[in-house]
């Protein structure tokens, strides 16, 4: 009985959300000079600060498509109405209404882990975080096996009660009891790059991009281990998609016309990044301004594109005159 309700929780209720985590104040990584010290040029980051300033988000769910059951309205519905009402009241953040669909599962059946649940996510709205782990605690007693998402919102609660030894265990098994759950994933990613692990943490991102490909922040930090990897291909297609989905932000764009110079040497690259950012300047899409000159960063690259091009061209001058003089008796 219990596997099937796990079943149905998942067929109605996981596959309707959407899980969140973020990393409020050091998304944005620090830029190297552009320079050859591209790579090198890294200040260590200190991780007890990022410990302090990683806010793990409660869940962030989709807009909701369906009713929200009231208390006058509970009387008689069976599971699956159940599930899909307090799924709805978590989605439009009703939380009071969420804790009484709780209360009402958990009559319906005292064995289910959902109630309990439930219950603790509630329980975290109002911030009793010693309630909300209890009652995940519970939860996870009631269910027949391990869940992710059980593991994932003790992994939650034990963050946010400073339990950070704990909560990373408790991502890393929801991570390999549900290969999709990629909050959990990008958890352990951001974990790994900052303790400057850039190896794994780059695997760890690319799990993300797999299940999500366009989520913000494995784009903008799986690129900065791929640059300290010395994968200019990987950086640069990252930075690009980061740029497309947020063209305000002055780092994304000034840190892939740096990957395109200093790793790919690819100047008439970086120059075209280099006009589009001061373009977006002037049309207020950005809003930022860099600290190089920008103008003059524009300028030295056309010299050396010209350069290169003359080069080319007498190369190609060159060879055609050889050829020309092989060609004559």
């Amino acid at each position: 009985m219990k596997s099937a309700l796990i079943s149905l929780f998942y067929s109605i209720c996981v596959g309707a959300l959407t899980l969140g985590c973020s990393n409020q104040g050091v998304k944005e990584t620090h830029l190297a000079s552009p320079s050859k010290t591209l790579i090198s040029d890294h200040k260590k980051i200190n991780t007890d600060l990022y410990f302090e300033s990683f806010e793990f988000k409660p869940f962030v769910f989709s807009k909701s498509t369906g009713h929200c059951l009231q208390v006058a309205e509970l009387k008689g519905r069976d599971w699956k109405a159940l599930l899909e009402s307090i799924n709805n009241c978590a989605q439009s953040n009703q939380w009071l209404s969420v804790e009484s669909i709780a209360q009402e599962l958990v009559k319906a059946n005292v064995d289910s882990p959902w109630g309990p649940y439930y219950l603790s996510l509630a329980a975290e709205y109002e911030k009793d975080l010693p309630r909300a782990l209890w009652m995940i605690d519970l939860a996870l007693k009631k269910a027949s096996s391990q869940v992710a998402i059980l593991q994932y919102q003790r992994g939650r609660i034990l963050w946010s009660l400073d339990q950070k030894d704990a909560a990373y265990k408790e991502m890393d098994l929801a991570a390999k009891l549900d290969k999709k759950m990629f909050d959990a994933k990008l958890f352990l990613a951001e974990i790994a790059y900052h303790e400057l692990d850039y190896k794994t943490a780059d695997q760890r991102f690319k799990e993300v991009l797999s299940v999500d490909s366009k989520n913000y922040a494995a784009l903008v930090d799986g690129a900065e281990c791929a640059i300290r990897l010395g994968d200019s291909k990987s950086a640069a297609n990252d930075l690009e998609m980061a740029v497309s989905a947020h063209p305000e932000s002055l780092q994304n764009r000034v840190r892939l016309a740096q990957v395109y110079e200093d790793m790919q040497k690819e100047i008439e690259s970086a120059l075209s990044v280099y006009k589009a950012l001061k373009e977006a300047i002037s049309k207020g899409q950005v809003h930022e301004h860099p600290s190089l000159d920008l103008n003059e960063k524009i300028k030295s690259l056309e010299a050396s594109l010209s350069k290169k091009l003359i080069e080319n061209a007498s190369k190609t001058d060159g060879a055609k005159a050889k050829r020309g003089a092989a060609s004559k008796p």
